[in-house]
Protein backbone atom coordinates (compact mmCIF):
# COMPACT_ATOMS: atom_id res chain seq x y z
CA UNK A 1 0.00 0.00 0.00
CA UNK A 2 1.27 3.56 -0.98
CA UNK A 3 1.44 5.13 2.01
CA UNK A 4 2.39 8.62 0.85
CA UNK A 5 -0.70 8.24 -1.25
CA UNK A 6 -2.87 6.72 1.13
CA UNK A 7 -2.01 9.79 4.15
CA UNK A 8 -2.26 13.00 1.92
CA UNK A 9 -4.80 15.31 2.05
CA UNK A 10 -6.38 18.57 0.55
CA UNK A 11 -6.28 20.97 3.18
CA UNK A 12 -8.26 23.67 0.98
CA UNK A 13 -11.59 22.79 2.96
CA UNK A 14 -11.11 22.97 6.58
CA UNK A 15 -13.67 22.54 8.62
CA UNK A 16 -15.49 25.32 9.90
CA UNK A 17 -18.16 25.41 12.62
CA UNK A 18 -20.12 28.76 12.21
CA UNK A 19 -23.36 30.25 13.48
CA UNK A 20 -26.39 29.06 11.70
CA UNK A 21 -27.88 31.66 9.15
CA UNK A 22 -31.18 32.41 7.77
CA UNK A 23 -31.25 32.40 3.51
CA UNK A 24 -30.43 35.76 1.84
CA UNK A 25 -33.15 37.91 0.87
CA UNK A 26 -33.32 38.85 -2.68
CA UNK A 27 -33.87 42.28 -1.99
CA UNK A 28 -31.18 45.02 -1.53
CA UNK A 29 -31.15 46.29 2.09
CA UNK A 30 -31.32 49.60 1.97
CA UNK A 31 -28.51 51.77 3.17
CA UNK A 32 -28.11 53.55 6.70
CA UNK A 33 -27.63 56.93 4.66
CA UNK A 34 -30.79 56.60 3.26
CA UNK A 35 -32.89 59.26 5.23
CA UNK A 36 -35.59 56.98 4.78
CA UNK A 37 -33.95 54.68 6.96
CA UNK A 38 -35.01 54.45 10.73
CA UNK A 39 -32.00 54.38 13.29
CA UNK A 40 -33.51 51.47 14.69
CA UNK A 41 -31.19 48.72 16.47
CA UNK A 42 -31.84 46.38 14.03
CA UNK A 43 -30.54 48.71 11.27
CA UNK A 44 -27.77 49.73 12.95
CA UNK A 45 -26.26 46.21 14.15
CA UNK A 46 -26.79 45.31 10.11
CA UNK A 47 -25.12 48.74 9.17
CA UNK A 48 -22.00 47.83 11.07
CA UNK A 49 -21.86 43.93 10.84
CA UNK A 50 -23.56 42.54 14.03
CA UNK A 51 -26.06 40.52 12.35
CA UNK A 52 -29.64 40.53 13.59
CA UNK A 53 -31.16 40.57 16.87
CA UNK A 54 -31.84 37.23 17.05
CA UNK A 55 -28.93 35.64 15.45
CA UNK A 56 -25.50 34.91 16.98
CA UNK A 57 -21.82 37.23 16.53
CA UNK A 58 -21.01 36.49 13.18
CA UNK A 59 -17.43 34.91 14.59
CA UNK A 60 -16.54 31.76 12.53
CA UNK A 61 -15.59 29.06 15.27
CA UNK A 62 -13.30 26.29 14.31
CA UNK A 63 -10.63 24.00 16.11
CA UNK A 64 -7.88 26.32 14.56
CA UNK A 65 -10.14 29.90 15.63
CA UNK A 66 -10.51 28.49 18.81
CA UNK A 67 -6.95 27.58 19.59
CA UNK A 68 -6.15 31.50 19.53
CA UNK A 69 -8.08 32.17 22.42
CA UNK A 70 -5.35 31.43 25.13
CA UNK A 71 -7.04 29.54 27.90
CA UNK A 72 -8.17 26.89 25.78
CA UNK A 73 -4.66 27.08 23.85
CA UNK A 74 -3.08 26.77 27.66
CA UNK A 75 -5.62 23.85 28.31
CA UNK A 76 -4.83 21.89 25.85
CA UNK A 77 -1.05 22.66 25.19
CA UNK A 78 -1.43 21.54 29.09
CA UNK A 79 -3.49 18.02 28.81
CA UNK A 80 -2.02 17.16 25.85
CA UNK A 81 2.22 17.22 26.31
CA UNK A 82 1.62 16.07 30.08
CA UNK A 83 -0.36 13.05 29.01
CA UNK A 84 2.13 12.43 25.81
CA UNK A 85 5.58 12.59 27.90
CA UNK A 86 3.91 9.56 30.16
CA UNK A 87 6.40 6.60 29.35
CA UNK A 88 3.64 3.66 27.74
CA UNK A 89 4.87 0.61 28.41
CA UNK A 90 4.35 -2.95 27.57
CA UNK A 91 3.66 -4.91 30.91
CA UNK A 92 3.74 -8.91 31.49
CA UNK A 93 2.11 -10.11 34.72
CA UNK A 94 4.07 -12.51 37.13
CA UNK A 95 3.58 -14.40 40.03
CA UNK A 96 5.18 -11.54 42.10
CA UNK A 97 4.35 -8.74 39.90
CA UNK A 98 4.70 -7.11 36.62
CA UNK A 99 7.82 -6.33 34.78
CA UNK A 100 8.35 -4.17 31.28
CA UNK A 101 8.58 -6.18 28.43
CA UNK A 102 11.00 -3.54 26.76
CA UNK A 103 12.13 -6.40 23.86
CA UNK A 104 8.42 -6.64 22.41
CA UNK A 105 7.63 -5.32 19.25
CA UNK A 106 5.22 -3.37 20.23
CA UNK A 107 6.78 -1.58 22.73
CA UNK A 108 9.51 -0.42 20.16
CA UNK A 109 6.51 1.34 19.18
CA UNK A 110 4.58 3.10 21.54
CA UNK A 111 7.74 4.29 23.69
CA UNK A 112 8.30 8.50 23.81
CA UNK A 113 11.93 8.02 22.37
CA UNK A 114 10.88 5.65 19.65
CA UNK A 115 9.67 5.46 16.39
CA UNK A 116 5.99 4.87 15.45
CA UNK A 117 6.68 5.56 11.85
CA UNK A 118 9.48 6.91 9.72
CA UNK A 119 8.52 10.77 10.22
CA UNK A 120 7.54 11.20 13.73
CA UNK A 121 8.83 10.49 17.65
CA UNK A 122 7.08 8.78 20.08
CA UNK A 123 6.16 12.18 21.82
CA UNK A 124 5.16 13.92 18.63
CA UNK A 125 2.72 11.40 17.51
CA UNK A 126 1.31 10.64 20.57
CA UNK A 127 0.79 14.85 21.34
CA UNK A 128 -0.75 15.13 17.80
CA UNK A 129 -3.12 12.06 19.00
CA UNK A 130 -4.09 13.69 22.31
CA UNK A 131 -4.85 17.20 20.34
CA UNK A 132 -7.16 16.02 18.49
CA UNK A 133 -9.08 13.90 21.43
CA UNK A 134 -9.19 17.14 22.94
CA UNK A 135 -10.22 19.24 20.28
CA UNK A 136 -12.59 17.09 18.08
CA UNK A 137 -13.39 14.45 21.00
CA UNK A 138 -11.89 11.63 18.94
CA UNK A 139 -8.53 10.44 17.99
CA UNK A 140 -7.49 7.85 15.57
CA UNK A 141 -4.64 5.86 14.86
CA UNK A 142 -4.35 3.53 12.08
CA UNK A 143 -1.65 -0.05 12.63
CA UNK A 144 -0.08 -0.78 9.45
CA UNK A 145 0.62 -4.92 10.09
CA UNK A 146 2.96 -6.68 7.95
CA UNK A 147 2.01 -10.24 6.34
CA UNK A 148 2.28 -12.24 9.51
CA UNK A 149 0.06 -9.55 11.36
CA UNK A 150 3.11 -7.51 13.43
CA UNK A 151 2.78 -3.98 14.09
CA UNK A 152 5.32 -2.14 11.44
CA UNK A 153 4.05 1.08 12.31
CA UNK A 154 1.10 3.56 13.53
CA UNK A 155 -0.20 6.42 11.42
CA UNK A 156 -2.24 9.10 12.50
CA UNK A 157 -5.61 10.04 11.20
CA UNK A 158 -6.68 13.28 11.20
CA UNK A 159 -9.93 13.45 12.88
CA UNK A 160 -11.86 16.00 10.75
CA UNK A 161 -11.40 13.50 7.76
CA UNK A 162 -12.25 10.67 9.51
CA UNK A 163 -15.62 9.28 10.35
CA UNK A 164 -17.27 6.03 11.67
CA UNK A 165 -19.76 4.44 9.97
CA UNK A 166 -22.19 0.81 10.29
CA UNK A 167 -22.12 -1.25 7.25
CA UNK A 168 -23.95 -3.96 6.77
CA UNK A 169 -24.22 -4.38 10.98
CA UNK A 170 -20.30 -3.54 10.62
CA UNK A 171 -18.51 -0.90 12.35
CA UNK A 172 -15.72 0.54 9.90
CA UNK A 173 -13.72 3.71 9.83
CA UNK A 174 -13.40 5.74 6.59
CA UNK A 175 -10.99 8.58 5.98
CA UNK A 176 -11.21 10.95 3.19
CA UNK A 177 -8.18 11.59 1.09
CA UNK A 178 -7.91 13.22 -1.88
CA UNK A 179 -7.62 10.41 -4.04
CA UNK A 180 -11.06 9.35 -2.83
CA UNK A 181 -12.27 7.13 0.69
CA UNK A 182 -9.96 4.89 2.47
CA UNK A 183 -11.90 2.13 4.56
CA UNK A 184 -10.41 0.61 7.48
CA UNK A 185 -11.63 -2.66 9.57
CA UNK A 186 -11.67 -1.28 13.18
CA UNK A 187 -9.66 -3.64 14.68
CA UNK A 188 -6.61 -1.97 12.60
CA UNK A 189 -7.69 1.42 14.14
CA UNK A 190 -6.71 2.83 17.68
CA UNK A 191 -9.73 5.03 18.61
CA UNK A 192 -10.05 7.46 21.56
CA UNK A 193 -13.32 8.89 22.61
CA UNK A 194 -14.53 11.96 24.53
CA UNK A 195 -18.33 11.38 25.23
CA UNK A 196 -20.59 9.63 23.11
CA UNK A 197 -24.26 10.40 22.33
CA UNK A 198 -24.79 8.22 19.12
CA UNK A 199 -22.58 5.16 20.73
CA UNK A 200 -20.11 5.21 17.68
CA UNK A 201 -18.04 8.40 18.16
CA UNK A 202 -17.68 11.27 20.57
CA UNK A 203 -19.07 14.54 20.51
CA UNK A 204 -16.75 17.45 18.97
CA UNK A 205 -15.99 19.62 21.82
CA UNK A 206 -15.13 23.05 19.54
CA UNK A 207 -19.00 22.36 17.97
CA UNK A 208 -20.37 21.57 21.50
CA UNK A 209 -19.59 24.80 22.99
CA UNK A 210 -19.66 26.82 19.83
CA UNK A 211 -21.75 29.63 21.73
CA UNK A 212 -18.97 29.92 24.65
CA UNK A 213 -16.24 30.24 22.30
CA UNK A 214 -17.98 32.78 20.19
CA UNK A 215 -18.39 35.40 23.27
CA UNK A 216 -14.73 34.70 24.15
CA UNK A 217 -13.89 35.28 20.59
CA UNK A 218 -16.05 38.05 19.90
CA UNK A 219 -14.67 39.96 22.93
CA UNK A 220 -11.09 39.05 21.76
CA UNK A 221 -11.29 40.86 18.69
CA UNK A 222 -13.89 43.53 20.14
CA UNK A 223 -10.74 45.12 22.08
CA UNK A 224 -8.06 44.39 19.57
CA UNK A 225 -10.32 46.58 17.16
CA UNK A 226 -10.61 49.27 20.41
CA UNK A 227 -6.74 49.54 21.11
CA UNK A 228 -6.14 49.72 17.20
CA UNK A 229 -8.44 52.29 17.10
CA UNK A 230 -8.03 54.13 20.12
CA UNK A 231 -10.99 56.05 20.23
CA UNK A 232 -14.31 56.41 21.80
CA UNK A 233 -16.18 58.52 19.62
CA UNK A 234 -17.84 55.38 18.02
CA UNK A 235 -21.11 55.69 16.66
CA UNK A 236 -23.83 57.55 14.23
CA UNK A 237 -23.05 60.70 12.45
CA UNK A 238 -26.87 62.02 11.41
CA UNK A 239 -27.20 64.92 9.93
CA UNK A 240 -30.26 67.52 8.93
CA UNK A 241 -32.17 66.45 5.86
CA UNK A 242 -31.49 68.51 2.87
CA UNK A 243 -27.56 68.74 4.09
CA UNK A 244 -24.99 67.92 0.98
CA UNK A 245 -23.35 64.99 0.39
CA UNK A 246 -20.12 67.18 -0.18
CA UNK A 247 -20.91 68.29 3.95
CA UNK A 248 -21.49 64.93 5.26
CA UNK A 249 -18.38 63.41 3.43
CA UNK A 250 -16.05 66.52 4.59
CA UNK A 251 -17.51 65.60 8.23
CA UNK A 252 -16.65 62.43 8.18
CA UNK A 253 -13.02 62.81 6.92
CA UNK A 254 -12.42 65.11 9.39
CA UNK A 255 -13.29 62.98 12.48
CA UNK A 256 -11.66 60.38 10.40
CA UNK A 257 -8.15 62.18 10.89
CA UNK A 258 -8.89 63.77 13.99
CA UNK A 259 -9.77 61.11 16.28
CA UNK A 260 -8.98 57.84 14.64
CA UNK A 261 -5.59 56.28 15.88
CA UNK A 262 -3.55 56.05 18.95
CA UNK A 263 -1.97 58.87 19.36
CA UNK A 264 -5.14 61.04 18.85
CA UNK A 265 -7.11 59.71 21.29
CA UNK A 266 -9.34 61.53 24.14
CA UNK A 267 -9.83 64.63 21.86
CA UNK A 268 -12.81 66.89 22.05
CA UNK A 269 -15.52 66.37 19.05
CA UNK A 270 -17.51 69.51 18.28
CA UNK A 271 -20.02 69.27 15.59
CA UNK A 272 -21.32 72.50 13.38
CA UNK A 273 -24.03 72.10 10.24
CA UNK A 274 -26.64 70.61 13.08
CA UNK A 275 -24.96 68.05 12.89
CA UNK A 276 -25.92 65.07 15.51
CA UNK A 277 -23.48 62.38 17.32
CA UNK A 278 -25.49 59.16 18.63
CA UNK A 279 -22.32 57.34 20.23
CA UNK A 280 -22.91 53.24 19.93
CA UNK A 281 -19.40 52.23 21.22
CA UNK A 282 -19.92 50.64 24.60
CA UNK A 283 -17.28 51.18 27.08
CA UNK A 284 -15.16 47.96 27.35
CA UNK A 285 -15.51 48.21 31.71
CA UNK A 286 -19.38 48.95 30.92
CA UNK A 287 -18.79 45.85 29.06
CA UNK A 288 -17.96 43.91 31.54
CA UNK A 289 -15.04 42.36 29.12
CA UNK A 290 -12.57 41.24 32.14
CA UNK A 291 -15.36 39.13 33.35
CA UNK A 292 -15.76 37.77 30.64
CA UNK A 293 -12.60 36.89 30.31
CA UNK A 294 -12.06 35.24 33.47
CA UNK A 295 -15.68 33.44 33.11
CA UNK A 296 -14.83 31.88 29.76
CA UNK A 297 -11.15 30.66 31.14
CA UNK A 298 -13.64 28.97 34.31
CA UNK A 299 -15.40 27.78 31.25
CA UNK A 300 -12.70 26.17 29.26
CA UNK A 301 -11.64 24.87 32.67
CA UNK A 302 -14.77 23.15 33.35
CA UNK A 303 -14.78 21.46 30.01
CA UNK A 304 -11.37 19.89 30.73
CA UNK A 305 -12.31 18.98 34.09
CA UNK A 306 -9.04 21.12 35.29
CA UNK A 307 -8.63 23.11 38.47
CA UNK A 308 -9.00 26.80 37.10
CA UNK A 309 -5.74 27.54 39.19
CA UNK A 310 -3.78 25.44 36.91
CA UNK A 311 -5.27 28.16 33.64
CA UNK A 312 -3.63 31.84 35.95
CA UNK A 313 -7.21 32.64 37.92
CA UNK A 314 -5.52 33.72 41.17
CA UNK A 315 -8.73 34.06 43.12
CA UNK A 316 -9.31 30.43 42.65
CA UNK A 317 -8.72 27.71 45.10
CA UNK A 318 -5.58 25.98 44.99
CA UNK A 319 -4.30 22.78 46.94
CA UNK A 320 -2.61 22.50 49.63
CA UNK A 321 0.81 20.96 48.44
CA UNK A 322 1.69 20.32 44.58
CA UNK A 323 1.29 16.83 45.42
CA UNK A 324 -2.12 17.13 45.66
CA UNK A 325 -2.90 19.02 43.06
CA UNK A 326 -0.95 16.67 40.40
CA UNK A 327 -3.38 14.24 41.63
CA UNK A 328 -6.48 16.03 41.60
CA UNK A 329 -5.35 16.75 37.83
CA UNK A 330 -4.41 13.52 36.83
CA UNK A 331 -7.87 11.75 38.55
CA UNK A 332 -10.09 14.65 36.94
CA UNK A 333 -8.32 15.72 33.31
CA UNK A 334 -5.83 12.66 32.29
CA UNK A 335 -6.89 9.21 33.72
CA UNK A 336 -10.00 8.89 31.66
CA UNK A 337 -8.33 9.58 28.23
CA UNK A 338 -5.45 7.74 29.53
CA UNK A 339 -7.32 4.71 30.08
CA UNK A 340 -8.89 4.82 27.02
CA UNK A 341 -5.62 4.78 25.17
CA UNK A 342 -4.14 1.82 27.48
CA UNK A 343 -7.64 0.02 26.73
CA UNK A 344 -7.55 0.50 23.05
CA UNK A 345 -4.27 -0.26 22.59
CA UNK A 346 -3.81 -3.17 24.48
CA UNK A 347 -6.73 -4.76 22.59
CA UNK A 348 -5.74 -3.78 18.98
CA UNK A 349 -1.78 -3.99 19.19
CA UNK A 350 -1.19 -7.11 21.09
CA UNK A 351 -3.31 -10.73 19.97
CA UNK A 352 -5.56 -12.59 22.17
CA UNK A 353 -2.78 -14.83 22.68
CA UNK A 354 -0.44 -12.71 24.29
CA UNK A 355 -3.04 -11.02 26.24
CA UNK A 356 -4.39 -14.21 27.63
CA UNK A 357 -0.64 -14.85 28.71
CA UNK A 358 -0.52 -11.55 30.79
CA UNK A 359 0.29 -8.65 28.38
CA UNK A 360 -1.04 -5.55 28.60
CA UNK A 361 -0.40 -1.52 28.54
CA UNK A 362 -0.19 0.95 30.54
CA UNK A 363 0.81 4.24 31.46
CA UNK A 364 3.57 5.02 33.95
CA UNK A 365 1.76 7.94 35.52
CA UNK A 366 4.34 8.27 38.50
CA UNK A 367 6.11 10.41 35.83
CA UNK A 368 3.40 12.70 36.82
CA UNK A 369 2.62 12.46 40.44
CA UNK A 370 6.26 11.85 41.66
CA UNK A 371 7.40 14.08 44.53
CA UNK A 372 9.51 16.87 45.49
CA UNK A 373 13.22 16.18 45.93
CA UNK A 374 12.81 16.76 49.91
CA UNK A 375 9.58 14.23 49.84
CA UNK A 376 11.68 11.52 47.67
CA UNK A 377 14.69 11.16 50.35
CA UNK A 378 12.15 10.87 52.91
CA UNK A 379 10.72 8.17 50.99
CA UNK A 380 13.81 6.66 50.17
CA UNK A 381 15.14 6.47 53.70
CA UNK A 382 11.98 5.05 55.15
CA UNK A 383 11.89 2.31 52.49
CA UNK A 384 15.39 1.65 52.60
CA UNK A 385 15.14 1.00 56.49
CA UNK A 386 11.53 -1.17 56.55
CA UNK A 387 13.23 -3.09 53.18
CA UNK A 388 11.23 -2.07 50.55
CA UNK A 389 13.94 -0.67 48.44
CA UNK A 390 17.29 -1.45 48.09
CA UNK A 391 19.78 1.44 48.36
CA UNK A 392 20.53 1.29 44.77
CA UNK A 393 16.64 1.13 43.81
CA UNK A 394 16.81 4.42 44.86
CA UNK A 395 19.70 5.75 43.73
CA UNK A 396 18.23 5.01 40.22
CA UNK A 397 15.19 7.54 40.89
CA UNK A 398 17.58 10.51 40.67
CA UNK A 399 19.49 8.84 37.48
CA UNK A 400 22.80 7.70 40.01
CA UNK A 401 24.83 4.83 39.37
CA UNK A 402 24.33 2.18 41.77
CA UNK A 403 27.63 0.89 43.94
CA UNK A 404 28.69 -2.38 44.84
CA UNK A 405 26.76 -3.80 47.78
CA UNK A 406 23.84 -1.00 47.12
CA UNK A 407 21.18 -4.18 46.58
CA UNK A 408 20.91 -5.51 49.84
CA UNK A 409 17.72 -5.22 51.60
CA UNK A 410 17.79 -4.37 55.22
CA UNK A 411 15.51 -4.64 57.87
CA UNK A 412 15.16 -3.19 61.10
CA UNK A 413 16.11 -4.94 64.42
CA UNK A 414 13.40 -4.58 66.68
CA UNK A 415 11.13 -6.03 64.36
CA UNK A 416 10.49 -9.76 64.43
CA UNK A 417 7.82 -11.67 62.29
CA UNK A 418 4.63 -13.48 63.11
CA UNK A 419 5.07 -16.12 65.50
CA UNK A 420 9.40 -16.05 65.86
CA UNK A 421 10.69 -15.59 68.85
CA UNK A 422 12.95 -12.56 69.19
CA UNK A 423 15.69 -14.76 70.41
CA UNK A 424 15.53 -16.87 67.85
CA UNK A 425 15.48 -14.43 65.21
CA UNK A 426 18.27 -12.35 66.61
CA UNK A 427 20.78 -15.61 65.34
CA UNK A 428 19.63 -15.34 62.16
CA UNK A 429 21.89 -13.10 59.94
CA UNK A 430 20.73 -9.87 59.08
CA UNK A 431 21.45 -6.28 58.36
CA UNK A 432 20.30 -3.41 60.35
CA UNK A 433 20.07 0.27 60.53
CA UNK A 434 19.97 2.97 63.01
CA UNK A 435 16.60 4.21 64.72
CA UNK A 436 14.77 6.81 63.42
CA UNK A 437 15.25 8.96 66.74
CA UNK A 438 19.34 8.61 66.44
CA UNK A 439 19.54 5.42 69.01
CA UNK A 440 22.46 3.66 68.26
CA UNK A 441 25.97 4.03 66.33
CA UNK A 442 26.58 6.06 62.89
CA UNK A 443 25.09 9.14 62.37
CA UNK A 444 22.38 7.85 59.83
CA UNK A 445 20.05 8.52 62.85
CA UNK A 446 20.95 12.29 62.67
CA UNK A 447 20.16 12.26 59.14
CA UNK A 448 16.77 10.30 59.60
CA UNK A 449 15.83 13.50 62.42
CA UNK A 450 16.97 16.05 60.27
CA UNK A 451 14.75 14.80 56.81
CA UNK A 452 11.64 13.82 59.34
CA UNK A 453 12.52 17.52 60.68
CA UNK A 454 12.34 19.16 57.40
CA UNK A 455 9.09 17.50 56.61
CA UNK A 456 7.27 18.39 59.82
CA UNK A 457 8.37 21.97 58.97
CA UNK A 458 6.91 22.20 55.58
CA UNK A 459 3.66 21.04 56.86
CA UNK A 460 3.75 23.68 59.65
CA UNK A 461 4.69 26.17 57.56
CA UNK A 462 2.01 25.45 54.41
CA UNK A 463 -0.69 25.47 58.02
CA UNK A 464 0.83 29.01 59.45
CA UNK A 465 0.01 30.33 55.56
CA UNK A 466 -3.21 29.56 55.69
CA UNK A 467 -4.21 30.78 59.27
CA UNK A 468 -2.29 34.36 58.24
CA UNK A 469 -4.10 34.62 55.11
CA UNK A 470 -7.39 34.28 57.06
CA UNK A 471 -6.41 36.38 59.52
CA UNK A 472 -5.35 39.17 56.86
CA UNK A 473 -8.92 38.61 55.41
CA UNK A 474 -10.44 39.30 59.12
CA UNK A 475 -11.59 35.95 59.07
CA UNK A 476 -12.26 33.91 62.32
CA UNK A 477 -9.44 30.82 62.67
CA UNK A 478 -11.41 28.80 64.36
CA UNK A 479 -14.20 28.16 61.82
CA UNK A 480 -11.17 26.85 59.67
CA UNK A 481 -9.75 25.08 62.36
CA UNK A 482 -10.47 21.14 60.75
CA UNK A 483 -8.75 21.89 57.69
CA UNK A 484 -5.84 23.63 58.71
CA UNK A 485 -5.20 20.51 61.44
CA UNK A 486 -5.65 18.71 58.34
CA UNK A 487 -2.12 19.81 56.70
CA UNK A 488 -0.34 18.97 59.54
CA UNK A 489 -2.14 15.87 61.29
CA UNK A 490 -1.11 13.57 58.09
CA UNK A 491 2.03 14.21 58.72
CA UNK A 492 3.17 14.11 61.86
CA UNK A 493 0.76 11.14 62.19
CA UNK A 494 2.97 9.16 59.96
CA UNK A 495 6.48 10.92 61.62
CA UNK A 496 5.06 9.27 64.93
CA UNK A 497 4.66 6.06 63.34
CA UNK A 498 8.18 5.65 62.58
CA UNK A 499 9.77 7.64 65.56
CA UNK A 500 7.14 5.38 67.66
CA UNK A 501 5.88 8.58 69.63
CA UNK A 502 2.63 9.90 69.74
CA UNK A 503 2.11 12.79 67.38
CA UNK A 504 -1.82 12.06 66.83
CA UNK A 505 -2.79 15.38 69.36
CA UNK A 506 -0.16 17.38 68.17
CA UNK A 507 -2.13 19.48 65.41
CA UNK A 508 -4.48 19.78 68.05
CA UNK A 509 -1.68 21.16 70.57
CA UNK A 510 -0.14 23.45 68.19
CA UNK A 511 -3.35 25.18 66.93
CA UNK A 512 -4.62 25.52 70.73
CA UNK A 513 -1.90 28.18 70.82
CA UNK A 514 -2.45 30.08 67.99
CA UNK A 515 -6.22 30.71 68.49
CA UNK A 516 -7.23 34.55 69.70
CA UNK A 517 -3.61 35.87 68.81
CA UNK A 518 -3.50 38.53 65.27
CA UNK A 519 -2.23 38.85 61.89
CA UNK A 520 0.99 40.63 62.96
CA UNK A 521 2.19 38.91 66.16
CA UNK A 522 0.34 34.98 64.66
CA UNK A 523 3.35 34.10 62.63
CA UNK A 524 5.97 34.51 65.39
CA UNK A 525 4.28 32.72 67.93
CA UNK A 526 3.15 29.74 65.53
CA UNK A 527 6.97 29.17 64.52
CA UNK A 528 8.20 29.40 67.96
CA UNK A 529 5.13 26.88 69.03
CA UNK A 530 5.77 24.41 66.57
CA UNK A 531 9.49 24.17 66.65
CA UNK A 532 9.36 23.55 70.53
CA UNK A 533 6.63 20.45 69.74
CA UNK A 534 9.51 19.41 66.99
CA UNK A 535 12.10 19.25 69.99
CA UNK A 536 9.96 17.34 71.67
CA UNK A 537 9.65 14.31 69.61
CA UNK A 538 12.73 14.58 67.51
CA UNK A 539 15.13 14.92 70.36
CA UNK A 540 17.27 11.80 70.86
CA UNK A 541 16.87 10.12 74.45
CA UNK A 542 19.42 7.73 76.02
CA UNK A 543 18.80 3.71 74.86
CA UNK A 544 17.87 1.45 77.37
CA UNK A 545 19.34 -1.22 78.57
CA UNK A 546 17.83 -4.59 77.30
CA UNK A 547 16.61 -6.81 80.02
Amino acid sequence: MNLTKLFSWNRSKPEAVSPETASESEAETRSIEDPNTPLTWANLNEAFGLGSDNTATPVTVNQRTALGYAALYQAVSMVSGDSAKLPLNVYRKTATGRIVESKHPVHRKIGMHSMPNAEVNGFKFWRRFYVSACLWGNAYAWIDRNNRGDVIGLYQLLPDRTYLQRTGGVLQCKYQTAGGTRTFDMSDVIHVEGLSIDGIAGENLIRAFRQDFTVALSAKNFLARFFKNNMTAGGVLQAKPGTKPETIRKMEKRIEENFSGSDKAFRTLVLRDNFVWHATQVDPQKAQLSDIKDDSARDVARMFNIAPSRLGLKDSISFNSEEMARQNYHDGALSHMLLATSCEATTKLLTEQERAAGLYLEHNINALLWADGLTRSTIASIGIQSGRFSPNETRSWENLDGYPGGDTYYVPLNVAGVGQSRTKRSRRKRHSLPSPTGRGAGGEGSNLQSAYRALATQAFTRAINRASIRLERKKDLTSDKAGIIEIIDSTMRNIGLLTQTDCSKVAEEWFSSIVGLDAASLRAQAESSYLKILDRILTPTPSQPEA
